[in-house]
């Protein structure tokens, strides 16, 4: 921990109050004073923590560590516009997940508080065996109640995106057999092992290339205490088995065993929870009345009209219909932009 505090400038620590942030923050402020961070949303009276766990959650740490942290809670705007949209969609990130607007928003947060080096909590799920705690994530592959080879089946889409157009929906199949293989074929340790390691294949340099990027737009240098070296060697030198409950479907055994008496007891009882966007009642009307506003641009985009239907009432779908279409739109936009731009000699 001490060489992620290293630097000329103070360093803070994102605290949402889940178990990844709650521990470097308790961690790193043992040797100093430490501004943590929380993103929250409210109305002009400010967050209210009616509703909003997080804030709950990151208050009680502070609360536990007072007088060795200085907790910071910023208010979030969460109605999107094609700037939004920009911020996020880039050539070096296409913008694949809704949460990545948040996600900026966080680094925003870092940036208007005058800090600029952040710890983030990135990374403990793919080396100590947090994908286990959501099922979602791996159910589609085996039974996580019962890791057994007889449950392994063709994988289905993990995630069921309407609105694809049907020469995409034809490539699926192709595309599932190829993971699956993947899975047979090239990775080791049992069902439930093989399972978590495809996923951490899949996901940690997706993770790491976003957040780099999204903070790096707003001048911030994110760090990920748990993806230190010396740290992931040692959690992969350890047997899977060790990191995680199956049973139960608790990951992060051995994090949370280590944490026991530093941070509250529902911290470590707290069921994982993905990084959330609020109100999605108000993020599916602006993307649908983007779609709408938009709608002979996205046409136009050749790209666009030969993955995806357009909707003709956007209204009608959800945000992880309508951000694909946005973002992959924003995205082609930009590519398109910069071949068209001479290189200077």
């Amino acid at each position: 921990m001490d060489s992620m505090l290293m630097g000329d400038v103070p360093v803070a620590a994102f605290l949402s109050g889940g178990l990844d942030s709650s521990a470097i923050s308790a961690l790193a402020c043992r040797t100093r004073l430490l501004p943590c961070v929380t993103t929250a949303y409210g109305d002009d009276t400010g967050p209210s923590e009616e509703g909003n766990e997080d804030l709950s959650y990151s208050r009680a740490v502070a609360r536990r560590l007072a007088g060795r942290v200085h907790h910071h809670v910023s208010v979030q705007p969460h109605v999107l516009d094609l700037e939004d949209l920009d911020a996020v969609c880039d050539l070096a990130a296409v913008g694949d997940d809704l949460r990545h607007v948040a996600i900026l928003g966080n680094y925003r947060a870092v940036r208007d508080l005058g800090l600029r080096v952040v710890l983030n909590g990135q990374g403990a799920d793919e080396i100590m065996g947090g994908y286990i705690a959501r099922p979602d994530f791996v159910r589609n592959i085996l039974d996580v109640r019962s890791p057994d080879p007889s449950t392994v089946r063709s994988l289905p889409a993990s995630r069921q995106v309407p609105g694809l157009s049907p020469q995409l929906l034809s490539l699926r199949p192709q595309a599932h057999a190829e993971v699956l293989a993947y899975y047979r074929d090239v990775l080791t340790g049992p069902p439930l092992e093989r399972v978590h390691r495809l996923l951490v294949h899949t996901q940690l340099t997706r993770v790491v290339q976003f957040e780099d990027f999204l903070a790096m737009r707003m001048s911030v240098e994110a760090r990920f205490p748990f993806l230190d070296h010396r740290l992931v060697a040692w959690a992969f030198q350890q047997p899977f088995d060790t990191h995680v409950n199956a049973p139960a479907r608790h990951g992060k055994v051995l994090l949370t065993a280590a944490m026991r008496g530093t941070l509250p007891t529902e911290h470590l009882d707290r069921p994982k929870a993905v990084f959330p966007f609020p109100d999605m009642r108000t993020v599916q009307a602006s993307l649908a009345a983007l779609v709408t506003e938009h709608r002979a641009e996205l046409h136009n985009d050749p790209l666009v009209s030969s993955l995806f239907t357009i909707p003709a009432d956007p209204a009608a779908f959800g945000p992880d219909t309508l951000w694909p279409l946005l973002a992959l739109w924003r995205w082609h936009c930009k590519l398109r932009t910069t071949a068209r731009t001479p290189v200077p000699a």
